[in-house]
């Protein structure tokens, strides 16, 4: 049997509160932590809190490592990836993740995807949060995941 989780994107996404919102879900925190700390991230202490906003409860996860490294290449990241000692599954999921980014930034950018380097999305916290998210994934089996369409704005002119 297929175990699969639905995602219902109200307002977009974010990689710390997706992890936040599966470990909320029964995903192993300290398994998902420990196996973090092997991948060489500088982290502050990763943990959840509990959190109310309007009456609602959820975790909010706190103490997440630095953003703002410089800029990475592709290659770059998959060392990172590929040192952190993390289940292969894990391993290769993370790795394909960043390759559809860096494809997709050479797309745009009409450049080939050896030049391309990450900034926001290469550092330690993206990379933190895409780990964190499949290592959540596997910790509650999920083979699948699936989401409604992610709203998007419809902009306006900037000439009035």
């Amino acid at each position: 049997m297929t175990r699969v989780a639905y995602l219902d994107l109200i307002g977009g996404v974010a990689g710390d509160m997706l992890l936040a919102g599966l470990i909320d879900a029964g995903a192993d925190a300290e398994m998902v932590f420990e196996t973090l700390q092997g991948v060489g991230l500088a982290h502050r202490g990763p943990r959840v809190e509990t959190v109310v906003r309007e009456q609602i409860r959820a975790l909010h996860l706190v103490g997440t490592p630095a953003t703002h490294n410089a800029p990475r290449t592709l290659g770059e990241i998959l060392s990172i990836i590929d040192a952190g000692r993390l289940p292969p599954d894990v391993s290769q999921r993370a790795a394909a993740v960043f390759r559809r980014l860096v494809a997709a930034e050479a797309r745009v950018h009409q450049q080939p995807i050896e030049s391309v380097t990450l900034h926001e999305a290469g550092d330690d916290d993206a990379i933190f949060d895409v780990v964190g998210v499949l290592l959540a994934l596997r910790s509650l089996g999920v083979d699948e995941v699936v989401s409604s369409p992610i709203p998007l704005g419809s902009g306006r002119s900037l000439d009035g």
